[in-house]
């Protein structure tokens, strides 16, 4: 969760220095290829660490609590009996 930013920075500044290069240095298809993969980098980014992945993680963390729970509550009746 915490490398989303990361991801997406990388990506936004990859977009920029391939743009950069193309528009002031040189015009070479493969620029333009770059720049298309790290547009397509920049909305996975947003699509996975947005929406996807938290989701993800609080349903792990649903399964751990209930988990936690459910140990914490069959110790109990162990001591008990």
């Amino acid at each position: 969760m915490g490398g989303k930013w990361l991801w997406l920075t990388f990506s936004v500044v990859g977009t920029l220095v391939c743009a950069a290069i193309w528009c002031f240095y040189d015009k070479n298809p493969l620029l333009v290829i770059g720049i298309v993969l790290d547009l397509v980098s920049i909305v996975l980014a947003y699509a996975f660490g947005w929406h996807l992945l938290e989701r993800f993680a609080r349903k792990a963390a649903d399964r751990y609590a209930e988990s936690v729970l459910g140990s914490f509550l069959a110790g109990t009746e162990w001591e008990e009996g």
